[in-house]
């Protein structure tokens, strides 16, 4: 239900450097319905990592600092569709 999932995605982000437009609870309601703990787990990761991408389509070298970088909720829009494109 979307409180198990709120908790799992909050396990998840806890100490992930959220942007202040991330809305776990619409990510934890519709977004995510019928998905288990190993979907929510891949979107999270996924979303992890897409700040990373972004910066290396622009960037030639490596950042060289990490607190620079913000999980976007359009990192976690484009991990739930990848999400539902597996299953």
């Amino acid at each position: 239900d979307t409180k198990a999932r709120k908790q799992i995605f909050g396990v998840h982000t806890q100490d992930k450097p959220l942007a202040d437009d991330v809305q776990i609870d619409i990510l934890a309601g519709e977004a995510s319905n019928g998905w288990n703990g190993a979907d929510i787990e891949f979107a999270c990761r996924r979303a992890g990592t897409l700040p990373i991408r972004d910066y290396l389509a622009l960037h030639p070298s490596p950042p060289t600092d990490m607190d620079t970088f913000r999980i976007l909720q359009k990192h976690f829009d484009e991990a739930v569709q990848a999400v539902k494109q597996k299953k």
